[in-house]
């Protein structure tokens, strides 16, 4: 799988649109098993008729790009034609904000809560051109729009979770989005810098609490 062949073992299988090192993840998922087969019958059945479909990778480097070609032979083992589609980062920018694409890989941070990092992608709200960091699949569901707005504005834990659980079952019932890796990004400092990371942002936060012990 990428995450060892391309991520030195690093982060962990995704199974739902919450990562499972933030709150409210659940694994009462639909789950989704490598099934070539099942991929065959499933295109034989919608009548995928071999149109070329273009996938974006990310142009953060040749990680990225090994990862483009991997999804390629994936999908063409089982009658896909991939064309993988060049582009810098200003121009995976504008493709994405403009949804000038077939396929294309992203990633986000979830910033510690579904609230913040996660319903942005999903919410109906966040159907719009101009950003990449919005719902670009144009994906649209009244129901996740609901539980997403009452799991953010619930008191109690329990009701967040069985509101947030509710919500991922149905996504990965829907998959607007194909869930890979959840990535793992270490951060190596010297021992003697302390606080470096006190959030769920991590390194991406402000270096307010960080000092240099003497």
């Amino acid at each position: 799988f990428a995450k060892d062949a391309l991520w030195n073992g690093l982060g962990k299988v995704a199974q739902s649109p919450v990562s499972s090192s933030t709150r409210f993840f659940s694994d009462d998922v639909s789950q989704y098993p490598y099934d070539p087969d099942k991929a065959r019958a499933l295109l034989e059945e919608m009548g995928y008729d071999g149109t070329p479909v273009r996938l974006l990778p990310l142009p953060y480097g040749e990680t990225w790009q090994r990862w483009a070609e991997a999804i390629k032979q994936n999908l063409e083992e089982v009658g896909v034609k991939v064309e993988i589609v060049a582009t810098d980062v200003a121009g995976w920018n504008q493709k994405i904000s403009d949804w000038d694409y077939d396929l294309a890989f992203t990633y986000l941070y979830q910033y510690g809560d579904p609230a913040l990092g996660v319903a942005r992608t999903y919410v109906s709200s966040n159907i719009a051109k101009g950003s990449p960091w919005n719902n670009v699949e144009g994906y649209e569901n009244a129901k996740v729009d609901e539980l997403f707005a009452k799991a953010a504005t619930a008191v109690s834990k329990e009701e967040r979770q069985a509101l947030y659980t509710q919500v991922q079952q149905i996504l990965t019932d829907d998959v607007p989005v194909a869930w890979l890796l959840e990535l793992g990004f270490p951060t190596i400092y010297r021992c003697n810098v302390k606080d470096l990371v006190t959030t769920a942002i991590g390194v991406n936060d402000g270096f307010r609490d960080a000092y240099i012990e003497k």
